[in-house]
């Protein structure tokens, strides 16, 4: 990004890439969460994560994921990409390395296989499968993952399944056909996204990993970014990359109210 020189940053501290889970700021629902899905790995079962487009799910499934201990557990992640039931089971089935079989009935037990193999007292690496997006499972997937889940080991789940969605989610596991997976649900959590301080916290912290100075933004182009952030981490992402990019253009040392106002207006978010 041009601005980096302009403002002596290592690196674009808002674009996700360049974001690692040990940067990550810890707002209330980070803590929270990853308390919550430490919690789920302890007693298996199935966990559903909830909340708006752009409120920073994913990353903060990633940070949990690179938390974990490879020596005890096995994450797979999925990233639905499709709804139909044959390809659903090909990416899971590539998720935990089960063998490819040409049919769903096949894909299921080699799946279900790898899974208690990976449980047994030989590996003693239990998978924690991660379905992200998962608002958009059909109701034949989610009646086939409530008969993954239907077998245990001495009374217990052999895996963690964690659902990661937007609210839609919710509306599909409340229909009554969805009854027996929902009764297998031990962990919700809905991310409420960043209070208004948290913002400032977020924002100034993400300069700081940059080696830049936080006195880049004037405490009137903070507020108007809290106006317009609408508590959602990828808004204010997109919007300070903006309001770098113009104050950089402008060559000014400091992003002011009109600056960042022109950012939000540039992302149709004011």
């Amino acid at each position: 990004m041009p601005f980096k020189s302009h403002f002596g940053m290592s690196r674009n501290p808002f674009h996700k890439e360049d974001m690692q889970p040990k940067d990550a700021y810890e707002s209330i629902d980070h803590l929270e969460l990853q308390s919550g899905l430490s919690y789920l790995v302890k007693v298996k079962g199935i966990g559903v994560i909830t909340a708006p487009s752009g409120y920073g799910k994913t990353f903060a499934i990633r940070c949990f994921t690179a938390s974990l201990d490879p020596k005890l557990h096995t994450p797979a992640y999925i990233c639905l990409s499709t709804v139909s039931v044959p390809e659903f089971y090909k990416e899971l089935g590539n998720a935990v390395n089960a063998d490819r079989k040409c049919n769903k009935t096949d894909m299921f037990n080699a799946i279900r296989f790898q899974i208690r193999q990976y449980n047994s007292s030989g590996i003693r690496k239990p998978f924690i499968i991660i379905i992200d997006e998962a608002q958009e499972l059909s109701t034949h997937i989610l009646k086939d993952l409530k008969l993954l889940t239907n077998f245990h080991y001495d009374s217990q789940y052999c895996f963690t399944l964690i659902l990661c969605g937007t609210p839609e989610l919710l509306d599909h596991l409340n229909r009554d056909i969805h009854e027996p997976l929902r009764q297998r649900i031990v962990y919700h959590y809905a991310l409420e996204g960043l209070a208004d301080v948290e913002v400032r916290e977020y924002v100034l912290h993400k300069i700081a990993l940059s080696g830049a100075s936080t006195e880049i933004i004037a405490e009137e182009a903070m507020n108007a970014l809290i106006g317009g952030c609408e508590r959602k981490v990828r808004v204010i992402d997109s919007a300070m990359t903006a309001a770098l990019l113009i104050c950089a253009q402008k060559r000014k040392e400091r992003i002011d109210a009109a600056i960042m106002q022109g950012a939000i207006e540039s992302l149709s978010l004011g």
